[in-house]
């Protein structure tokens, strides 16, 4: 296995979710992930040990995973067909989501990221079409998204899930810049952020170090994220954890009216019509 310090995170996140999974419904299992264990391997497993160790659980991974897993298929209920999943890492939708007639999954990662996923899942079906797509999302991806078949003029919902704490602001608006062009009316956007509040709050300064140790710093946070969309014409709702659901969040979920309280958001974006600058 050759991956970066971010690719590694994946296999956490995958431990984490095999974890979840392990839950029994009375203790209140957020969802299930048959494929998690296998792909967090022994590696992820040692991460979260140290995770564990050093900082403590981190219950907004599951509910991260239960939020966007609702919202997912919401869109699909609403007709969108077609999903791009950015920095896919172990993700896991395709294989365990149910999907109507004609979705397409597109997964964009690594070549090495994604080989790596079909080694461990070579002898599990899909439940809807999917696609592959290795790709540096630092470099140019949008042709070979277009190569593999995804069509620019049906709706679509993208999923950026655990990716953008990790990438400076600038690098953070390329992203949804380059989103956007490729989204037509009605599509729909899915992503977790940090608030700057939290990126900055002295409690979180084991939490950083630890993530640099790990060789993948936490760079980026935004307090109100709602207000990136609005700047290229989508309407944002952001969800803190604890909205998710109350029983599995052990922390208070302050009204957004209080300021300079650290959050973590889930948002949900969705692209308007009209023409924005």
């Amino acid at each position: 296995m050759n991956f970066d310090a971010v690719a590694k995170t994946s296999l956490l996140t995958a431990a984490m979710r095999a974890v979840e999974t392990n839950r029994s419904e009375n203790d209140g299992r957020l969802f299930t992930d048959p494929f998690a264990e296998v792909l967090a391997g022994s590696e992820g497993f040692s991460i979260l040990g140290r995770v564990r160790a050093e900082v403590g659980e981190q219950p907004s991974i599951p509910l991260r995973t239960r939020y966007f897993d609702d919202r997912i298929i919401q869109g699909l209920a609403q007709g969108i067909r077609q999903i791009v999943i950015l920095a896919a890492g172990m993700d896991t939708c395709a294989y365990r989501l149910s999907f109507p007639d004609g979705a397409w999954v597109f997964e964009l990662d690594r070549p090495e990221v994604l080989s790596y996923k079909q080694e461990r899942l070579a002898n599990t079906l899909p439940r809807c079409t999917r696609y592959a797509v290795g790709v540096d999302l630092r470099g140019e991806w949008q042709s070979k998204l277009i190569e593999a078949g995804m069509n620019t003029t049906d709706r679509t919902l993208w999923l950026v899930e655990g990716l953008l704490l990790y990438l400076d602001e600038a690098e953070v608006l390329t992203l949804f810049e380059e989103i956007d062009s490729f989204s037509v009316p009605n599509s729909i956007l899915l992503f977790d952020v940090l608030g700057r509040s939290l990126l900055d709050a002295p409690q979180m300064a084991k939490h950083q170090q630890f993530s640099e140790t790990l060789g993948a710093p936490w760079r980026f946070g935004v307090d109100e994220p709602e207000k990136i969309m609005e700047q290229f014409g989508w309407k944002a709702v952001a969800t803190q954890p604890g909205e998710v659901d109350p029983t599995r969040w052990n922390f208070p979920t302050a009204p957004r009216h209080v300021p300079n309280v650290p959050r973590i958001f889930f948002v949900e974006a969705r692209k308007l019509s009209g023409v924005f600058p």
